[in-house]
């Protein structure tokens, strides 16, 4: 009968053991950083909060659908190769400025973009790499000018946060 006991306690004994194993605390993780995540990325020296665009499936949705975005809140979309880009603003009801970048991060070009017009704005440049789409007025209001360099350095650590390599997407 001593056996059954002793068995019983240690049979009880495992499971108690299994039960906090299953209860303690686990290491925190680390929140998913995506394409809905923003990063501080500079503007010559207008920090905003940018989301950043860099594969197909990212900048063909871009901001279509949004309402509304916050003062210095945009999108920056990064491609793969410098040439001439366009954009249009199917699904897009919100009123936008879009500045197109080079290859150096310099600022060359600004337009604006209404909501849901299809017509494609092509930039004047056939040396784009970058293009930034801010709430439309937001360029003039925060002082964004032609020659305003992108903060190259923060745009590095933002692709890095996103578990990219900025070599491969910053440089070409």
């Amino acid at each position: 009968m001593a056996c059954k006991f002793l068995s019983l306690i240690h049979f009880l004994a495992g499971i108690y053991f299994i039960c906090l194993l299953g209860c303690s605390p686990t290491p925190e993780t680390t929140p998913e950083v995506g394409f809905e995540s923003y990063f501080p990325i500079a503007i010559g020296t207008t920090e905003l909060q940018l989301q950043v665009a860099v594969n197909p499936i990212e900048q063909a949705r871009g901001l279509m659908y949004r309402e509304q975005l916050a003062p210095r809140h945009g999108m920056l979309f990064i491609f793969e190769t410098a040439q001439q880009r366009s954009f249009w603003m199917r699904n897009t009801p919100l009123p936008l400025d879009l500045a197109y970048i080079n290859t150096k991060g310099a600022v060359v070009e600004f337009h604006r973009l209404y909501p849901y017009d299809e017509i494609p704005v092509l930039s004047r440049s056939h040396n784009i790499k970058f293009a930034l789409e801010l709430q439309q007025g937001q360029i003039n209001f925060l002082g964004i000018q032609e020659g305003d360099r992108l903060d190259l350095k923060a745009l590095a650590r933002a692709l890095a946060a996103r578990g990219l390599d900025p070599n491969k997407r910053l440089l070409h």
